[in-house]
């Protein structure tokens, strides 16, 4: 009855399971093979690396170094700063960077996600953030990150040790760095050390005071510059969560003495953000008053990942230097 349902034997079903996980284990664990096999049900590391041979045709450590055909539904910056062209990603993740010659050639898979899209690329490996992924597991090995838990770069370093680009990963971190000493340098003493610094998004209901994990460009300000959010967020935007919704009226509590502002456009964000810029209360702001309001596209900055943050850090420094 088993194979009359699903066209084989449990013996092989169960084998290709065995062998969809010991690829899934080679890729993001340090076990040993030994460690490996005895995870996905078989007697030892020779046995797994023989049955490994036979259905992939390769052996396990050829596996690990053979290129892979992605389809990533999440971290397409961090493929493309590797050097990598992945086979399919979504529109979405393929908008910031839709004019650009490095994206030629990536499929679209849909929004929502098409699993047939996705199967036509026969890739070897998928690339997620949601950990129930059931349904894409069954057309190849798939691997979740979840999304905002990891620093960009250290995201980019664990992706880089999974593709086997461990060099192309230190590599662009190292040139990021030098680009992070450079921008310190030229913005120096624009921001003096007890003034503070927050990004806030006006949506249609409320304004929102992002956190360092959301995107936005507050990995650059809180981290490559070392700024400092207003006390009254502190915790919000530094801590865990998305970051601290904040009521029209209550603004003045939680401004910054610098303020980089985006606006949601959609639902009555973009008449909401009018209405409060010609507001007595927002011209009261220090950061009005002072001219230290810093205006962000969020088609650049809603985005967070190592490309991103790259071209954010240029826009940011020169924002602050009033160049732009």
């Amino acid at each position: 009855m088993f194979r009359k349902v699903t066209g084989c034997t449990f013996a092989d079903y169960l084998a290709r399971v065995r062998i969809a996980k010991a690829k899934e284990q080679l890729l993001v664990s340090k076990s040993t093979l030994n460690q490996i096999a005895h995870t996905v049900g078989y007697a030892d590391g020779l046995y797994l690396s023989r049955k490994f041979k036979q259905m992939v045709g390769l052996s396990p450590t050829a596996y690990i170094k053979k290129p892979k055909k992605i389809v990533c539904l999440q971290y397409l910056g961090h493929i493309l700063a590797l050097g990598l062209t992945p086979a399919g990603t979504t529109a979405k993740q393929l908008s910031p960077f839709a004019l650009s010659p490095i994206t030629s050639g990536i499929r679209d898979v849909g929004i929502p996600v098409s699993l047939p899209k996705i199967a036509g690329l026969e890739p070897d490996l998928i690339l997620t953030i949601r950990e129930q992924h059931e349904h894409l597991s069954q057309i190849a090995t798939t691997i979740a990150i979840p999304w905002g838990r990891l620093d960009t770069l250290r995201e980019l370093e664990y992706i880089g040790e999974l593709l086997d680009r461990r060099n192309e990963a230190e590599a662009w971190i190292a040139g990021f760095c030098e680009k992070e000493e450079r921008a310190r340098r030229e913005v120096a003493g624009i921001v003096g050390k007890r003034e503070s610094v927050a990004v806030y998004e006006i949506w249609g209901d409320r304004i929102w005071a992002v956190n360092i994990g959301y995107g936005r460009g507050t990995r650059n300000l809180y981290k490559t510059l070392g700024y400092s959010p207003p006390q009254t967020l502190a915790e919000h935007v530094l801590g865990k969560g998305p970051g601290k919704e904040i009521p029209f009226d209550r603004l003045p509590q939680y401004a910054a003495d610098h303020m980089f502002v985006s606006v949601w456009k959609e639902h009555g964000g973009e008449k909401q953000a009018k209405r409060l810029m010609e507001s007595e209360q927002w011209r009261g702001l220090d950061a009005v008053r002072n001219n230290r309001i810093y205006d962000i596209d969020l088609d650049t900055f809603v985005w967070n990942d190592p490309l991103s943050i790259e071209k954010q850090l240029t826009v940011q420094t020169r924002l602050l230097r009033r160049q732009c």
